[in-house]
């Protein structure tokens, strides 16, 4: 027996955006709940097309607040929570039908992949769960005036589908962003997730001696054993590069191993240390293998926590090539190079394979003609 769904949307000025999202979900919603915090553009009336359901909600710097009221208009058995640059493909429209047709009730809430953002070929470079439909009645609710969580009780899944975000401009909410995050710290009622991101945006910014300090506040609070914050211990690792300061660039990285064994993006930058300041190819090597061990299934990995998907496939395995061309074997730098190619297309790849298949190729010949004497 099937349910039915609320999708609650929060938008401002996504008149370019929210058409798409909408008709990719055309079918699958039986009611939907756009609440608007200020557009100046033609979001509206785009939204006027697919709802009667129109709500205002004056912006108050906080993504949690506005989520959490349009929660509150939701009248279905389960919410849906979409934003305007968001979209279901073909296929995860069909998945996602298929889920509300056949939904086992025991579960609260389930979490769908978010392919965030793609590289220049078309391939996902950023993957992560989000938890995307819950029980109205499970109670969830949204923390963080930004990068809000939905958190709660019950029974959870993680089921086989994903939305597409669909790449908006950036500049303009990165700097939202940021003044949110400026408030949230100078107020000193930040949290040290608030600390964590903010560490992260000063990085993004160009800002790496201030963002030093908020980064090594959250690596050396409890905190860090329950959140997921690879991207910090990165972070501060590259800005220790940077400085050339080798001795802390290794250590923030080796000290915490154990936050961060799971995740190939760990292992490929202890492998680059070694193989980019150290020239230190076998135990380069064998941080990428131990990256490699790191992978799920080929291109649908089932990965706990955020995962910048080229770094579970195609670094390590090119980087491997890489620094087996650097210890002259060869024959097994051809291997990894042709593996890396399994994974995407590329065009340093693709030269550098046919270069060793030469290579390979006029060895062989070399060694039979001084075989047979020719």
């Amino acid at each position: 027996m099937g349910i039915e769904i609320s999708l609650c949307m929060i938008v401002k000025n996504e008149q370019d955006t929210l058409a798409a999202c909408l008709n990719s979900i055309q079918g699958l919603a039986d009611e939907i709940n756009i609440v608007d915090t200020g557009s100046t553009d033609s979001t509206l009336e785009t939204a006027a097309r697919y709802t009667d359901r129109l709500f205002h909600f004056d912006w108050i710097e906080d993504f949690a607040a506005a989520r959490n009221f349009s929660f509150s208009k939701a009248t279905k058995e389960y919410i849906l929570w979409l934003d305007a640059d968001d979209v279901l493909t073909a296929e995860n429209r069909r998945k996602f039908l298929f889920l509300k047709e056949n939904i086992d009730p025991k579960y609260d809430f389930f979490l769908m992949e978010y392919y965030a953002s793609f590289d220049k070929k078309g391939y996902p470079s950023l993957i992560f769960p989000k938890t995307r439909l819950v029980r109205r009645d499970a109670g969830h609710v949204w923390k963080g005036a930004i990068h809000e969580a939905l958190v709660g009780d019950g029974l959870g899944a993680s089921i086989d589908i994903y939305v597409t975000h669909t790449h908006k401009e950036l500049k303009s909410s990165n700097e939202r962003n940021f003044a949110i995050l400026k408030r949230q710290i100078e107020s000193g009622n930040a949290d040290m997730k608030d600390h964590f991101y903010y560490g992260l945006m000063l990085n993004f910014m160009d800002q790496p001696d201030e963002a030093l300090p908020y980064l090594n506040r959250f690596m050396t609070s409890p905190y860090r054993r329950e959140f997921d914050g690879i991207e910090a211990y990165i972070a501060a690792h590259h800005i220790y590069r940077v400085k050339q300061d080798r001795e802390n660039a290794l250590k923030v990285l080796k000290d915490n191993e154990a936050y961060m064994k799971d995740k190939s993006e760990y292992y490929c930058s202890l492998g680059f240390f070694y193989k980019e300041e150290m020239d230190d190819y076998e135990r380069a090597c064998a941080c990428f293998k131990k990256a490699l061990h790191c992978q799920g299934t080929f291109l649908r990995q089932r990965l706990p926590g955020q995962r910048n998907a080229e770094y579970y496939y195609f670094v390590p395995y090119y980087a491997l090539g890489q620094c087996q061309v650097k210890l002259r074997r060869f024959d097994s730098a051809l291997r990894y190079f042709r593996k890396a190619l399994e994974y995407r297309p590329n065009e340093q790849a693709e030269t550098l394979v046919k270069k060793l298949e030469r290579f390979t190729t006029l060895r062989k010949q070399s060694e039979s003609e001084e075989i047979y004497g020719h």
